[in-house]
């Protein structure tokens, strides 16, 4: 009789960057523990036998690293002792515990959350229970290897028009610290021009396309299917090492599993600046730390994850995030003739005096009379379009805080701002009737000190205008460094 001995050959990444990352003892030790990845897909499989799951060591039925289990419509408490989930809940395809094994193999000690939905509304009921638990389990990535495509060329080309499938969800869950990894799908021989599938295409989250290397050797060139465009980034996606359903390994292809690589990778770059920096990075943050630090793939334009690189960033603490660069600057750059006054009644004079009670100097415009206004024209453009992810920032002054009816800073085409409230801001503001009619979420809270806004106008309005307009109603206010970007 034969002795028939299963193997478990444990998988390990070697290439961008992980070699040297384990090598160093800044980062060997971190290894994506304490730390929790979502993995929506079709599922994982509970008890899976291959160790890279962590075998089932307090006996409650389904493999360690499995931290808890949910789908679209069961939310069960973990507190349930033992909590055994329904079989319903058992992977039965495969991909998403192939997915799950990828992540395991860069950050093997990190938690996976098991869910399954290929369906928009439940996909968002599990985003949005991530969010609600992020701080419960240290919810730090969400996985989406599986991609949605309609059957028009048009959602590569207007991706922002693919009926915006859990945009809402993933662009919270990046606002609160958790960063959304989608792949960004294998259609490119298909489509031949560059484009993502949702939801990678959006900008808040991180959109994964796939190299020819694999876990034991560096790529040269993309994957010829990989759906590709230039602020998304790369990772190994051909011939991974995976283990299916069973424990058995198996070699998988596809975007599917460049995501899953991003997303452990992500777990690591959290912990090094928890450990490093004492907190967490932002999604813009990461990001941005991913895409300065990785590799370029021949003379493509396109890059590849390095994460060795990424974590030498952080660790130096050499993080200098930037949006991109903005459509009107008033940085170091004089207003010249740009200024022009504005009064509350819409009458304006195109010369400033200093009895307007108001002054510029360089990027400073300050307001120091009742009613006292300016218009800034943008710079050599006639007109500046809003768009949905269009962010205003700039830094305030004031002597006190609500020291007279309103304060602000807004758009304007045409000196009738007040038959368009909902395109100004009130930073200070006591008069009731005015601040019903405006934009009030974005308070100045500090006492003659300098304080930063960025404010997101996109997701207030959209629209051309011409001006931004500066108003005050009484003592002064100061505002600088003025910047509008399209992100």
């Amino acid at each position: 009789m034969k002795l028939r001995v299963l193997i478990h050959i444990m998988l390990s990444y070697t290439t961008n960057g992980l070699n040297e990352f384990r090598k160093d003892p800044r980062f060997g030790p971190i290894t994506g523990k304490g730390y929790t990845v979502v993995v929506i897909d079709t599922g994982v499989d509970l008890n899976n036998p291959h160790p890279i799951f962590g075998g089932d060591k307090n006996n409650n039925g389904f493999s360690d690293r499995v931290e808890l289990v949910v789908n679209n419509d069961l939310w069960r408490d973990p507190s349930e002792k033992p909590y055994k989930p329904p079989q319903s809940l058992q992977d039965r395809t495969g991909h998403g515990t192939r997915v799950a094994s990828a992540i395991l193999a860069i950050a093997p000690e990190v938690n996976i959350i098991g869910a399954q939905s290929l369906v928009s509304s439940a996909t968002d009921r599990i985003i949005n229970w991530s969010v609600a638990n992020k701080d419960k389990y240290n919810i730090v990535g969400i996985n989406l290897s599986q991609v949605i495509l309609t059957n028009t060329m048009d959602d590569f080309k207007n991706p922002i028009n693919l009926g915006r499938f859990n945009y809402q969800s993933l662009k919270t869950a990046s606002q609160v610290g958790i960063t959304p990894v989608a792949a960004g799908g294998n259609f490119y021989q298909s489509f031949k021009q560059p484009g993502l599938a949702s939801p990678a295409a959006y900008d808040f989250v991180l959109a994964a396309m796939h190299t020819n290397s694999n876990g034991n050797r560096k790529a040269t060139n993309l994957n010829l299917s990989a759906q590709r465009r230039n602020d998304a980034i790369a990772a190994p996606g051909t011939a991974i090492p995976t283990i299916q359903i069973g424990g058995n390994q198996v070699l998988s292809t596809g975007s599917s599993l460049a995501a899953p690589f991003v997303t452990a990778s992500a777990a690591l770059l959290q912990g090094v600046a928890e450990k490093y920096l004492g907190r967490k990075l932002t999604f813009l943050e990461l990001e941005q730390v991913i895409n300065q630090t990785a590799d370029p793939i021949g003379t493509t334009g396109y890059k590849e994850i390095n994460v060795y690189k990424a974590a030498d960033l952080i660790w130096k603490n050499d993080l200098d995030v930037d949006p991109p660069t903005p459509i009107l600057n008033t940085v170091n750059v004089s207003f010249n003739n740009n200024v022009t006054k504005y009064g509350f009644g819409g009458v304006n004079s195109p010369l400033l005096s200093p009895t307007d009670g108001v002054t510029f100097s360089d990027s400073l415009i300050r307001l120091n009379n009742n009613f006292s206004g300016a218009r800034v024209g943008i710079q050599n453009n006639p007109t500046i379009t809003v768009k949905p992810d269009t962010l205003l920032s700039f830094e305030f002054k004031s002597p006190k805080r609500s020291q007279g009816e309103i304060t602000g800073i807004g758009f304007d085409n045409d000196f009738t701002l007040w038959n368009n409230p909902t395109n100004f801001f009130s930073l200070e503001s006591i008069n009731q009737l005015w601040s019903k009619t405006l934009i009030d979420d974005y308070q100045y809270t500090g006492t003659n000190t300098w304080q930063k806004f960025k404010i997101p106008v996109g997701e207030h309005f959209t629209g051309t205008f011409n001006y931004l307009t500066f108003l005050n109603d009484q003592g002064s206010s100061e505002f600088k460094n003025i910047q509008l970007h399209n992100l």
